[in-house]
């Protein structure tokens, strides 16, 4: 017969070694034009959360990191011409720069296509996609490791 008490120690010990989740995707749509006045250059699709630029323009947006440590980020993104390019940037609890990746470019491409980055995150830092972008680059969702 099975034994009930060991049944929920076991439960337990599974829920306490799990741990928080350990990864997490982002949709584009959160971030925001870097320059305010650049705004009306970017269309934001709430159907799969890609954000597009209708013109040259900056874009940035924060991940949410529930810890320190090298972050694995993958960015799905394509663009209708040359010339768009996309980095990632960490910064401490401060705002002072960390790390900043090499800009990578944007593939020209009819479909999204995956961008690989890693870089490392000082703990209570931050992560910023820092996107330079033209007429009819997108960037889609982020996945990353927390």
């Amino acid at each position: 017969m099975r034994n009930p008490i060991l049944a929920t120690i076991a439960s337990l010990a599974m829920i306490a070694f799990s741990g928080p989740a350990s990864a997490r995707t982002q949709p584009a749509n959160l971030g925001t034009a870097r320059i305010g006045a650049q705004a009306n250059l970017f269309n934001y699709s709430f159907i799969n959360g890609s954000v597009t630029s209708t013109g040259n323009a900056d874009w940035a947006s924060g991940l949410v990191l529930d810890n320190m440590g090298v972050k694995n980020v993958r960015l799905a993104a394509r663009a209708g011409a040359v010339g768009a390019s996309v980095r990632l940037v960490s910064s401490d609890f401060f705002g002072n720069l960390f790390f900043a990746t090499a800009f990578q470019p944007i593939p020209v491409v009819a479909v999204f296509v995956p961008l690989a980055f890693a870089l490392p995150v000082p703990g209570a830092g931050t992560v910023i996609i820092d996107a330079i972008m033209n007429a009819g680059a997108s960037i889609g969702t982020a996945e990353y490791n927390q």
